[in-house]
């Protein structure tokens, strides 16, 4: 698959755009203390000394920084989300539940796998269902071959396989599919396909988090 027309956009720091929000909580560790991009060896003591439980490394991976969490309220009326590696939508804006309706209900935080895959609203919504299921579950896979043995992608594993005879029989295709832009066409509530553009971001330091912003073709520069 090539690559789309956003795929210079990857990758961008949001630091910059995230430093336009404040948390006001004032100094404290952040849950994943890096150095040189890698885990700080004294993590542990530095949460210790702010009085505060180092997290498990999943906790730490999952941790999203408030001024992160701001930046879809930002965007106004285009949907944007951003999610981490089991696709758990970790902060989005209104407009996120109008282009994906029932994802509310796919659990707390919601799950675009779960949406997509045992959602009927998923079908529905997605034209091009086939081609953009098999795109998230190659990426969903690669992802979790990273996390063997963690309980929390092997438990959403085997709901979606138990749900879903697509995922049973695509499972084992090893294909891969990298995160990048592009255009989607979901289907309207009363049945208007809408043509979007989108653009992929990967939060600084934390790879598998990753902001996702969507424009109609009647946005600015679309």
């Amino acid at each position: 698959m090539g690559r789309g027309p956003h795929d210079d956009l990857a990758d961008v720091d949001l630091r910059g755009a995230a430093d336009r929000v404040r948390d006001g909580d004032g100094l404290r560790p952040d849950a994943q203390v890096t150095h040189r991009g890698e885990p700080c060896p004294n993590r542990d003591h530095l949460f210790q000394l702010a009085g505060r439980a180092s997290p498990g490394p999943s906790a730490v991976s999952d941790t999203l920084q408030p001024a992160v969490a701001n930046v879809p309220l930002l965007l106004g009326a285009s949907p944007a989300y951003v999610i981490d590696g089991r696709y758990d939508v970790l902060s989005h804006n209104p407009p996120v539940f109008e282009l994906f309706p029932g994802l509310a209900a796919t659990g707390d935080p919601p799950n675009l796998a779960r949406w997509m895959f045992l959602a009927p609203e998923g079908r529905r919504t997605v034209v091009d269902w086939e081609v953009e299921a098999r795109g998230l579950l190659a990426r969903l896979r690669s992802i979790a071959a990273k996390h063997e043995g963690d309980p929390r992608f092997e438990s959403l594993v085997d709901e979606l396989r138990e749900g879903c005879p697509e995922v049973r029989r695509w499972w084992r295709h090893y294909d891969v599919e990298p995160r990048h832009g592009g255009r989607k066409r979901p289907r309207g509530p009363d049945g208007e396909i809408i043509d979007y553009a989108y653009a992929v971001f990967h939060v600084a330091e934390r790879p598998e988090q990753t902001l996702v912003v969507y424009a109609t073709s009647g946005d600015a520069g679309v």
